[in-house]
């Protein structure tokens, strides 16, 4: 259609910006990374603090936002919660 689209999206900002964001890149089919900023109270993933729910192939888990983080795809993760 010789429209320009990116290839990839990156996002940090309020969660319903994010999530309205990360819908419009589905939508449209491109990929959307977002930087989220949960509250990280240890830093290095000892105490659980900052985890974050993601989809995997069994349904949903958690991942430690300052060790596995802080940037997701959006297709993995649990919007709802963000």
């Amino acid at each position: 259609s010789g429209e320009d689209r990116p290839d990839e999206v990156f996002c940090c900002g309020p969660e319903r910006m994010m999530q309205a964001v990360a819908k419009l890149c589905e939508q449209h089919q491109v990929n959307c990374w977002l930087s989220l900023e949960t509250p990280m109270a240890c830093g290095f993933g000892a105490c659980f603090s900052c985890v974050t729910k993601v989809k995997t192939p069994e349904g949903w888990d958690y991942r430690r936002t300052c060790v596995e983080g802080p940037i997701f795809s959006a297709a993995e993760l649990e919007l709802s919660e963000v």
